[in-house]
Formats: structure tokens, sequence, C-alpha cells
């Protein structure tokens, strides 16, 4: 029992992986790994995250009392971290090298040093705390006091709870909207989806959900402003319109419906039911959707992790294309795009006139040109776009360098931000230096970039998510 228990944690979590192209019937995912992990035999696990920083999934085995991290790249157990009794939801935060565990054994939020590998502080909460979400431009973790129809708010920098609000249900999943600047949370025994302002800690919305019962389980897709629920009454996935505030898909899943997980790399939505099955859905485009499959499991999964860093490369050509001449956002993108979204990737600079036709012929995705998804939007410039695009906003230190790379591009009236005169003037001087082409200059210049996003981190570890200089500019 234990042996077959734990692989299934093991598969949900690292050793499924999906079959690219299965787009429209048959098996979408198959079993590439499994191996054991410690605790009782039998016993029930519940939530895992991924930190993509050190490649660690991090499981909360919810009976043993026990919160494993797990190195991706062996899938060998390299710490069991104790004193996290009843864990079940889970919560990391990059800038601090901490997690956050929910534990319905004592009511607590365990804080979880990741380089000590140890709980180094507790948070009394009300009652049955569970799944958490973290609002990374705010500092702020929110869990979900299940029982005690609570949300808690945490300031992690200080790690102490600086807010609850109470409500008249039980409360579901919450998630953070880096797009919306907004957190949602499921009431679940009203069928209600409830909308905080981060900024004030305000509840500023309450929407029905429409047919969905019990809706639990949440994750999102910020691009196209919707977020997908897990309906544990009536076993259905249902849609729902950020924008609009109102449910528009309803489709069947398994029986007993409980983490629910979109990956953008492939547009597809898995959700794990305690059945024993993976409802796997697939968007053809934000508006319609359709059931792919069953995915049959071990009988009693809580849960499942998507790595959005492995399926986004899959999902995706690997070829970029953009102007020559290459300056400041034609130096940064190329950068962040090799760093956080595609490591394979190949760039192709090329006259203004020709990026169009050519990403068409290449079956290329264009950027930091006119009139594309990952262009200038207004004030914001390319990098923030593909930001965005790719769910890094979450990452502060990655807002921050945004900020400056904007201010060097654009005339610097968004932002403000001191630091970008210094990057424009670098920018400038390695237009100067002699190099051959575009592809020269990004490999040497990308240690600028590397050198400001070192910067941009150390500053968030020091409480200066703006930078060191605003407050003196």
């Amino acid at each position: 029992m234990r042996k077959a228990l734990l692989m299934l944690a093991a598969c949900f979590g690292l050793g499924l992986v999906p079959r690219i192209n299965s787009q429209t019937s048959g098996q979408t995912l198959r079993k590439t790994a499994e191996f054991d992990l410690p605790g009782p035999g039998g016993k029930r696990f519940d939530y895992l995250t991924i930190d993509n920083d050190d490649h660690y999934l991090l499981s909360a085995h919810l009976a043993a009392g026990q919160t494993y991290v797990i190195d991706l790249r062996t899938n060998k157990v390299v710490a069991t971290v104790g004193d996290t009794p009843g864990v079940e939801g889970i919560e990391y935060v990059p800038e601090l090298k901490k997690f956050y565990t929910s534990n319905a054994g004592d009511n607590t939020i365990g804080v979880v040093d990741l380089r000590q590998m140890k709980v180094v502080k507790k948070l009394p909460t009300e009652k049955k705390p569970d799944g958490s979400a973290y609002a990374g431009p705010f500092h702020k973790l929110y869990v979900s006091d299940e029982r005690g129809k609570a949300e808690a708010i945490v300031d992690v920098t200080k790690d102490e709870i600086v807010k609850t609000l109470h409500f008249d249900s039980e409360t579901g999943m919450p998630q953070y909207d880096p797009v919306a600047r907004k957190v949602y949370v499921n009431l679940q025994d009203q069928n209600i989806f409830a909308v905080i302002d981060p900024s004030t800690d305000q509840v500023v919305g309450r929407h029905p959900v429409g047919r969905c019962k019990g809706n639990h389980g949440m994750t999102l897709d910020p691009e196209h402003h919707r977020a997908f629920l897990s309906c544990e009454e009536n076993n259905l996935m249902t849609v729902f319109d950020l924008d609009k505030h109102e449910p528009i898909v309803f489709l069947p899943m398994a029986d007993g419906p409980d983490v629910i997980k979109f990956d953008p790399g492939l547009s597809r939505i898995y959700a794990a039911c305690y059945s024993g099955a993976i409802s796997v859905f697939h968007q053809d485009d934000p508006n319609h959707y359709r059931k792919i499959e069953d995915f049959k499991v071990q009988h009693a999964v809580h849960t499942l992790a998507v790595d959005l860093e492995t399926h986004l490369r899959k999902g995706r050509n690997m070829k970029w294309i953009t102007r020559e001449h290459v300056k400041v956002d034609r130096v940064a993108c190329p950068w962040l795009i090799k760093k956080f979204v595609d490591p394979q990737a190949e760039f192709y600079f090329v006259p203004a006139e020709q990026v169009i036709p050519e990403a068409n012929r290449l079956n290329a995705t264009p950027f930091d040109v006119p009139g594309v998804e990952l262009g200038h939007h207004g004030k914001e410039c390319s990098f923030e776009a593909i930001l965005k695009k790719y769910n890094l906003t979450a990452k502060p230190a990655l807002q921050l360098l945004g900020k400056i790379v904007n201010g060097a591009d654009t005339d610097n009236t968004l932002w403000h931000q001191p630091e970008a005169a210094g990057l424009k003037a670098v920018a400038e001087g390695f237009r100067h230096l002699g190099f051959g082409n575009d592809h020269e200059i990004n490999a040497a210049e990308w240690i600028v970039y590397e050198a400001f996003y070192a910067y941009c981190q150390e500053m968030v570890k020091r409480g200066k998510p703006s930078g060191a200089f605003k407050d003196a500019a």
C-alpha cells in the first residue's frame, strides 16, 4: 500500500508528461518515472508546488505531518521537514527562499526557511488552514482558513498575520492574478467567487458561479482573464470570465475533483480527482473548451503540479524574431526569453519590414515590433509584455528589472526609474564596440542583464522593491 500510494504522489508531481500531439482525442499523458517517498503507508498527501529557482518539488504529506523537498533533476528527497502537522497547503516565496505550510493539525501557518530546511516560525490561524496564494508585488500570502470561514493575510517581510477576512462560507483555494492585481477566493458553501484588492485587503466583489456547486479548487489563465474552478459537489469544471464576472463554460469531470492546474504552454487544464483520474481539458480559445480524457491513476488522489517551465518549452517552436540593430529591449527580451521562458530559443534579427513575413515563413514568434502581442502596449515595453505573457510577474525582482528596462527603452515617464539612465548609456556603448552583428552584441551584453537582475534580487531581499535610488530621486 505504501509503495503504490507514494509512487502515485510522485507521478502527479513529476512523473506524468503530456503527449504533445494528442490535441483532439486519445491519451494525453504518460508515466515517465515513479519512486518511493518517506512516511507511513496508505496515508494521504495534499498540495504540491514547484520551486523553479532550485528545481525542487515541495510535497505536503498531510497524514504524516511532514513536508518533502524533492530534487526534480534526480527525483531524490533532499530534505524532510517535520513539525508541519496535518500539512495541506504549501506556497513558495522565491525572493525570500521560504515556503509556507498550512498545518490543519495545529491550525498554524508554518514558515520554512529553505536554506535551513526547517520550520523557523509558526503563525496561529483559526481552523483548518488549507490552500494559499502569494501576491508577490504586495509581499502578502493569502491562506484560506477553510473551516474557520476566513482568509488569513500574512506579511511575508515580517512573517506576521496582518489581517483576517471573515466570510459566511468555508473558503476554498485562493489565487493571485498578476494581470488584474487581485486575489480571488472560492466561497464554496455559497457557490460564490470573491475578489480581494491586495492594496487595501478589502473584498471588492462577490459573484455567483452558476451551476458550479462547491467551488473548491481554482487555477488561472491571467493572460486571457479566465479562472478555472473544480466543483466538488457536482463534478464540473467551470470556466469563469474575470472581465464579465460570470461563468461561461461547464464541462463534466471525474468524481471527486480537488486540485486543478492550468498549463499555458499546452493550453490544457488538469484536475486531480479522488475517484482515480486526472481530468484533462483543452482550451481551443478563451471562450471554447473541450474535455479530452479522464486519465486513470490510483484511487484517492488529491493533488498535482504542472512544471510550467518544461511544458512551455514543449509547447513552443523555439524560434523568435525581431528587428535588427538592437539596443535595449531587443537585448533585454532575448536575455529574458532564454533565461526564464525558452532555454533552447533561436533568435533572428532582420530588417523591420521583414519581421512579419519571416515570422510566418519560419513559424517564429515576433517580438518588439508594432502590432504584435509581445510588443509595446501603451507606455509598457516588450520586456513587460513577455513578463505578463509567461506568468513571470510574480517574481518581484523581474518586475523591478522590467521597470528599469522600460525606462531605458522609453522616455521613462511610466515608472521614473533612476537606474534606467545607466542601462540606456551602457546599451548605447555596446553599439559602438565594433561587434559584427546583433547576435554578438546580445552574447556580450547579457552579462549586464545578469548583473542588473542580481541587483534587483538584492533590492527585493532588502525590502526595496522599487530599487535603491527611487526614494532619493
